[in-house]
Formats: structure tokens, C-alpha cells, sequence
């Protein structure tokens, strides 16, 4: 689906489909994992949250990156599609999703992400960052919260700008 839209943009009704499956997959994310609350989480949450992160995908750790995430959450991302091969884009639940990232770290072994901002938001994060192709990109994170703030991502939807 990578530049769908743009691949598209003279027929409205292409677009209209490309936006309906756009629409399914953000319902999906967000309905994703079930229970747990959400709360407005800090911009210094955000920005360790971001930090950490990053810092774990730099060690090539799967067991660091996987420790941000409830078990059955929800991981979508167009390259999904062509890495681990399911035509919706989305994953769900640490096993699924350790062998995609597996399968996507054994693909790029100069994997290196440079954070360049992080957005709070009721109930999510979003990091930006820049991939070792030079290419923008930006997670959207959908956090479990308690009484003490979010705990771990529920669900969570990679975008990336066209190299």
C-alpha cells in the first residue's frame, strides 16, 4: 500500500477505498488489547519513553524493544505486508510480532534509528525518528494506564515518509 494514495489521487473512489482500509486498520489498533485505561500522559513521559525505545531498536535487543509491550498487543505497519508476508498489516501478539521484527533485523543489520521528537497525547506517544536510510518516520504508541499513569503499549501503527 505504499503510496497508495498517491498512486491513486485522479480516482475517488480509489481513494475512498484506501481510506476505508486506513479506517479499519486505526479501529483495529485502537480496539486492540482491550481493557486497562487510558490517561494523559506527560511530554517527560514521552520524551524517556521515546529515548528508551530508540535506544533498545539501536541494541538490536528484541527482548529490550519487546519489554515496552503488553503480550497481546497489537502492532500494525505496511511493512508487515511485505516482511512477514500478511496481507492486512497488522500483528497481533509478542510471538507474531518477535518473529516479524526477527525476520526485519536479520533483513537490515545496519539498522539505526535518531530520534528527532516525541508528542504526547491522551493515552499515546508518537516518535519520530529517522531510519539508517535517511528516511522520516513515526510510531504511534497506545498505552494500558493505571493509577499511576500508562504502563505498557497496547497497540501501536509505524508511518513512514516516501524515500
Amino acid at each position: 500500500m505504499h503510496g497508495a494514495i498517491g498512486s491513486c489521487a485522479e480516482d475517488d473512489a480509489c481513494v475512498q477505498r484506501v481510506w476505508k482500509k486506513v479506517r479499519q486498520a486505526l479501529t483495529t489498533i485502537c480496539n486492540g488489547g482491550g481493557g486497562g485505561g487510558v490517561a494523559e500522559i506527560s511530554h517527560d513521559f514521552a520524551q524517556r519513553f521515546a529515548e528508551e525505545w530508540v535506544a533498545a531498536w539501536n541494541s538490536h535487543s528484541l527482548d529490550r524493544v519487546l519489554a515496552h509491550y503488553a503480550e497481546d498487543f497489537t502492532m500494525a505497519s505496511p511493512r508487515i505486508i511485505a516482511v512477514a508476508g500478511e496481507p492486512s498489516g497488522v500483528l497481533r501478539g509478542k510471538p507474531q510480532v518477535r518473529a516479524y521484527w526477527a525476520r526485519a533485523l536479520s533483513l537490515v543489520p545496519d539498522l539505526r534509528f535518531e530520534l528527532r521528537g516525541a508528542y504526547a497525547g491522551v493515552g499515546c506517544v508518537v516518535v519520530h525518528y529517522e531510519n539508517q536510510r535517511k528516511q522520516l518516520c513515526a510510531e504511534v504508541f497506545f498505552f494500558f494506564a493505571d493509577d499511576n499513569g500508562p504502563t505498557v503499549v497496547r497497540a501501536a501503527t509505524a508511518t513512514y515518509a516516501q524515500l
